[in-house]
């Protein structure tokens, strides 16, 4: 997080419920990030909507705000899905280290539009190894692809990309395919066993060192994407 670097934020609305808010409705948490994150310093930067598949999230979620039943009985209780979005803030201070993306122009009139489309949102890491008994039931895994824009976007190759939610280590699984270092921090033994395979498994495909050790105090931290 070095002075005008960026943190990437990847947040969606939580639907409220009757049962446990006393009204069926949304509570807008990306705006509650937004306050958090520049009541800390940080200057909001920009944001990307992720586009999203209604009828995939009326199979998964069964909200009855979109489903084709609702429709028919009143309507007035229909809303579009929810996007998830990517939250982008910089570190206050000036970057004294220019970024050059390996993109193309044609990649970047395409990923600077405020929608990202053709996100396949079956492209994540394979969570099932994760989960047992006692899953929290919190995991939350970020497509690939969206991972692979940000750091791509935003950090040179050779760059440190720090996940402090790494889960399953998409993030840093990433980073390390896009030719990065990645720290990643998570508690949960099960996520962390998991993501020590899945990094070794990006590591094995590039054949790049996995992590250049240094000690705590002096890691330089270039660019953060966190999974909220």
């Amino acid at each position: 997080m070095k002075p005008g670097r960026n943190v990437c934020v990847h947040v969606a609305q939580i639907p409220t419920q009757k049962a446990r808010d006393g009204v069926i409705g949304l509570q807008d948490f990306r705006a509650d990030t937004v306050r958090h994150f520049v009541g800390a310093g940080f200057v909001y930067h920009g944001e990307v909507v992720i586009d999203k598949d209604p009828q995939a999230q009326a199979i998964r979620t069964k909200s009855k705000s979109l489903l084709f039943v609702q429709l028919k009985k009143d309507a007035a209780w229909l809303r579009p899905a929810l996007a998830d979005y990517i939250l982008v803030f910089r570190s206050p201070g000036d970057n004294v280290e220019a970024i050059h993306p390996d993109i193309t122009n044609n990649d970047w009139i395409s990923w600077a539009r405020p929608i990202w489309y053709g996100i396949k949102e079956s492209d994540t890491l394979n969570i099932a190894e994760a989960r047992d008994d006692d899953d929290e039931r919190h995991i939350c895994p970020l497509q690939l692809g969206v991972i692979e824009r940000c750091i791509r976007l935003w950090s040179n190759p050779g760059d440190v990309v720090l996940s402090p939610f790494a889960g399953i280590g998409s993030e840093v699984y990433v980073a390390v395919k896009q030719g990065r270092n990645g720290v990643g921090v998570e508690l949960k033994p099960e996520y962390y066993r998991c993501a020590v395979r899945n990094v070794a498994r990006a590591k094995a495909s590039v054949e790049l060192p996995l992590f250049a050790m240094q000690p705590h105090s002096g890691l330089g931290l270039d660019s953060v994407t966190a999974t909220v």
